[in-house]
């Protein structure tokens, strides 16, 4: 930025001499004006005042005062006051007139500053972030601009705090902004770096000169000191945090761009704490899930949607006791889409609760089907937090049961837990109402949410299903004293837990002996069609639903 001060110093002073030319050439003009059109005692005199309004704004008080004594003396001593009868004008005319110039000069100058005064105070409050008192995104993008002008190299480091909603509905909405203010303190003790706000959890600072080594060392130290606990009012608070890192030039080449792909980086893995740098296959993700939205638009009325059951079973006395209906997706043009790349979008575009409903009919369908083949298994199907606020998705189910005879205990809701920590007070009243009526509920990937143990005493949940996570790294000793510890405080409240994931003898022996009550992977079965697990099912003891 150094490097362009004088070139800017330049460029200012062209502009300030091209300001004060276009105000001469209007006294100038104005004179002319007034001379052509008979005389001061014209009303034409009275356009001399453009330029001194001119100036004002220009200028300011000095400006409009210089502008207002060389327009009075234009239209002064030589300037006839009837030109068609050469009559000269009385001195105390002119004079009083450049007084009267002057004056006016005076006056709309201080309204002029008095305007730009009031400009510069909005200005500078749309460049704060009311809550922390820090500069925002907008100020944020003046400054980058100006960084990128200078054509030196810097890095934007963004920082996302991915639990602060459940720390302000679970302790206070005091206490989340105080752990904010907390991680912004810690934040300034690495760096001396302007932090800005860019929205309620996310801020950021500019490394100038800063290659992306520097940025992922400092961010690193970040994560570091935000690892451990920190104490707001007596209260241990754990900040779980990730840090996203976009570099100029290598990465973007306007503030747009840098604060939509540093947005980029914060937005991927979802809910994940860590460190991750910008690259392209984030981009080509987001492009891939744009495309996606013209057909699933036609998904549901081209029937491309269809249904694979995992099974679960009972580690006890390995029998099937239920399964788990799972959607996916074949397009014509496209192919095979992952669930993790569709569920995102349809959720982005708001049709997950179209694709929520299709879900539910189909699960229905297919079990009216199997129980008419001698086959009541129970079937456990997942619901989006989006469809928590969703009416129409919650009345469409109660309708399809109340209008089928179904014995509703063979049914199941399961629901992500950091989608039950979004929506606490939801969740809360729906599982107990589906629960009443005899639908069973479990909490899936257990173990990702804030303090998941606290979940555990507060859901009304009939099953627990421990995250994949945990059981790919269930023969570290700290791992399996984690889920022994939990499948014992589950038991102890009345929940039967089941591990996810399953791939592996070792993991299935380990569970095994630490007590835990059904398993659901590879180890047993992939996701397979309903006539393959009806093949499946036959092979097996009789099953008893749980």
């Amino acid at each position: 930025m150094q490097n362009n001060q004088p070139e800017r110093n330049i460029n200012l002073k062209l502009r300030y001499i091209a300001k004060a030319f276009v105000v001469l050439i209007l006294i100038i003009a104005s004179a002319v004006i007034v001379y052509c059109m008979g005389g001061t005692g014209s009303a034409f005199a009275h356009i001399m005042y453009l330029p001194i309004i001119l100036s004002a704004y220009y200028f300011g008080i000095v400006g409009s005062v210089v502008t207002a004594i060389l327009g009075g003396l234009a239209l002064g001593p030589h300037m006839y006051e009837n030109v068609s009868s050469e009559l000269m004008q009385q001195s105390s005319i002119w004079i009083v007139r450049l007084i009267v110039f002057i004056t006016f000069g005076i006056i709309i100058s201080l309204l002029f500053m008095r305007i730009k005064g009031y400009e510069k105070e909005e200005a500078e409050r749309s460049h704060v972030n009311l809550l922390t008192g820090l500069p925002n995104a907008n100020k944020l993008k003046v400054d980058l601009d100006e960084l990128i002008e200078s054509k030196t190299e810097f890095s934007l480091i963004g920082f996302r705090i991915e639990n602060i909603n459940n720390i302000k509905q679970n302790i206070s909405y005091e206490t989340g902004v105080k752990s904010i203010k907390k991680a912004l303190e810690i934040l300034s003790e690495l760096t001396d770096s302007t932090a800005y706000s860019i929205d309620d959890n996310t801020f950021a600072i500019v490394l100038p000169s800063g290659r992306i080594e520097n940025a992922q060392t400092l961010g690193e130290r970040f994560l570091y000191k935000t690892f451990e606990p920190v104490l707001i009012d007596q209260i241990k608070i754990g900040l779980l945090i990730k840090c996203g890192i976009v570099n100029f030039p290598l990465h973007a080449e306007d503030s747009y761009e840098m604060i939509t792909k540093i947005n980029m980086v914060l937005e991927q893995a979802k809910g994940e704490i860590g460190l991750y740098i910008y690259n392209g296959v984030l981009e080509k993700k987001s492009k891939s899930r744009s495309e996606l939205v013209p057909h699933l638009l036609n998904a549901i009325n081209n029937n491309e949607f269809y249904l694979v059951y995992q099974p679960k079973e009972s580690i006890i006395d390995d029998g099937t006791i239920s399964v788990e209906a799972l959607l996916r997706w074949n397009n014509p043009t496209i192919g095979q889409i992952s669930p993790s790349e569709f569920i995102v979008t349809a959720e982005e575009i708001g049709l997950i609760g179209e694709i929520t409903k299709w879900v539910i009919k189909n699960v229905i369908e297919q079990k009216e089907k199997w129980k008419k083949t001698g086959l009541d298994v129970k079937i456990a199907f997942n619901i989006s937090p989006k469809d928590l606020n969703n009416n129409s998705v919650m009345n469409y189910f109660i309708e399809v049961i109340n209008n089928k005879e179904l014995d509703l205990s063979l049914l199941e809701v399961e629901l992500t837990e950091r989608a039950v920590l979004e929506n606490r007070e939801i969740v809360i009243m729906l599982f107990n109402a589906l629960r009443k009526i005899g639908i069973k509920i479990a909490l899936d990937d257990f173990g990702t949410g804030y303090n998941s143990l606290i979940n555990l005493v507060q859901f009304p949940a009939d099953h627990i299903k421990i995250d994949k996570k945990f059981i790919d790294n269930i023969t570290e000793n700290t791992y399996k004293l984690v889920i022994k510890y939990t499948i014992g405080s589950a038991h102890r409240l009345g929940r039967k837990v089941v591990a996810e994931g399953v791939e592996t003898k070792e993991q299935f022996d380990i569970l095994k002996n630490i007590g835990c009550d059904y398993i659901q992977g590879y180890y047993i079965s992939k996701p397979i069609l309903p006539d393959e697990l009806e093949d499946y099912l036959a092979s097996k003891s009789p099953c008893q639903p749980v």
